[in-house]
């Protein structure tokens, strides 16, 4: 059936601008990596609770469980854990039981999209130990 749409008056959001953030967990999908389908992607959907002017915003990220970026993975397990790094040993990841999490995270500037800067989640961290409003 031919669904009719009226683009004239859509207009980009604003980006959002590097600092930190509270993220709500929304979705997350583990899938085989495309380059190493041995070793997991968590692909993470979020939604943004702090600043209050980007309130209910989204965000993605993908968290890679090859041995390479598992420096990273652990960044981001110790801040959903909300402990610090050293503490995070083995644990086992269940995707559903992290949606309504909260964690933190830094967002800056990445690399330009059809002539367009592309903010993106460059750490996370423990979301009860920074003032977000700041």
């Amino acid at each position: 059936m031919p669904v009719s749409l009226d683009f004239s008056n859509v207009k980009q959001p604003e980006p959002f601008i590097e600092g930190n953030y509270l993220l709500l967990v929304t979705d997350c999908v583990l899938k085989p990596g495309k380059e190493n389908p041995e070793y997991d992607v968590a692909h993470m959907r979020y939604e943004v609770q702090q600043p209050s002017d980007y309130n209910g915003r989204k965000m993605k990220d993908w968290i890679s469980f090859h041995p390479d970026s598992m420096w990273s993975a652990k960044i981001w397990m110790a801040a959903l854990l909300r402990c610090d790094e050293d503490e995070v040993g083995a644990v086992t990841l269940n995707e559903s039981a992290l949606v309504g999490e909260l964690v933190g995270a830094t967002v800056a500037e990445g690399e330009k999209y059809k002539g367009r800067a592309q903010m993106r989640i460059v750490t996370y961290f423990n979301p009860t130990e920074y003032d977000l409003e700041s």
